[in-house]
């Protein structure tokens, strides 16, 4: 048997440890509460320019930069991802690869100006044709430089972003009129423009006359393609007039224009104008395209002896719309982007 001390004992204890249950919990200890991470503040909103105010936006950024030859800043005027594409060069992706482009164009034409001569745009698309001009100071595709002048027409089709930045640009000039106006090369060429003409900006408005224009040349598109010269030759004033960047003259003239079309077809038989975008300004339509095709023919114009080759050229034209008929036509293109593709590049002439 269990002593009745130790009995005794052990209830005491029991009597203790229940007492102690029944007290109340101490009070928790006080919590400093943690305060939640601060939240980003969001980026503020892209600003949505008029039409006007964005092509301003543009140019605020483009023009200072060009007149200074500050390639960084040229560059800045795109997006981080902007694109800029030269047919017949390696795309410029990105404004790492935009400022050394337009480094080495400012390296080889220390007094290069950029003169703006007509302007098209329908929002956030701009068409601009510019009238380069300078000479050669430095070293240009790894040839010396001779010091002659230039001047040429271009075209720059931008692709904007609400806030002003370009998003995407396809710039068309002829390399080889450039080269040889600054005696880099014994081509044909456009004897060098000296003068840019007259400024102008012309916004779309989505008239019934701008729709017109545009049917127009979608017409003059398909005629071509369907070999229907009749009917392509309809689209154009008696007097109309193709100035085409990558000849050495303009075409003048309903019949010479036809003479200009047909020898094409008889050098590429089966090209076609595939017509990437179509948009009306004004008394303007401005049309991108690719030239499709092989080259099974002679070319008597540019000294071309067939190659039976393809080729997909880059293009772009600005058709002037007056009176229901195209009264002049703006043709751009790379003469170098044909050459590489018929694998003529770098043969002398």
């Amino acid at each position: 048997m269990i002593p009745v001390h130790k009995i005794a004992i052990a209830a005491a204890v029991l009597s203790l440890t229940a007492a102690a249950c029944k007290e109340e919990p101490p009070p928790p200890l006080p919590q400093t509460p943690i305060a939640a991470p601060p939240t980003a503040a969001p980026p503020p909103p892209e600003p949505n320019y008029s039409d006007e105010a964005l092509l301003k936006a543009m140019e605020d950024c483009h023009s200072p930069a060009i007149a200074t030859h500050d390639a960084k800043k040229i560059a800045s005027c795109w997006t981080a991802n902007g694109k800029l594409t030269v047919p017949g060069m390696p795309t410029a992706d990105g404004q790492a690869a935009i400022e050394g482009m337009m480094a080495g164009f400012f390296g080889a034409f220390g007094d290069l100006k950029v003169t703006p001569q007509l302007t098209l745009i329908t929002h956030v698309h701009v068409a601009q044709v510019r009238h380069l001009s300078g000479s050669n100071t430095g070293e240009f595709m790894g040839a010396p430089p001779t010091g002659k002048k230039f001047g040429l027409l271009t075209l720059a089709v931008d692709h904007l972003k609400t806030s002003g930045k370009i998003e995407a640009s396809e710039h068309y000039f002829d390399a080889p009129t450039l080269m040889a106006q600054i005696g880099m090369a014994k081509t044909p060429m456009r004897p060098v423009l000296a003068t840019p003409g007259d400024k102008r900006v012309v916004k779309s408005s989505g008239s019934e006359t701008e729709t017109a224009n545009q049917a127009l040349l979608n017409a003059g598109h398909a005629a071509f393609n369907a070999r229907d010269w009749k009917t392509l030759l309809s689209v154009f004033a008696d007097d109309a007039v193709i100035s085409d960047q990558t000849l050495p003259k303009d075409i003048i003239g309903k019949q010479a224009i036809a003479g200009l079309f047909k020898t094409f077809v008889g050098a590429f038989s089966d090209v076609r104008f595939n017509n990437t975008a179509v948009w009306p300004a004004g008394d303007y339509v401005l049309s991108q395209a690719t030239l499709d095709g092989t080259n099974d023919g002679n070319l008597p114009m540019m000294k071309l002896k067939k190659t039976g080759k393809p080729i997909s050229l880059h293009v772009a034209e600005i058709a002037l719309v007056q009176g229901g008929k195209v009264k002049q036509l703006w043709w751009f293109g790379n003469g170098a982007e044909m050459a590489a593709q018929l694998g003529l590049a770098g043969e002398k002439k």
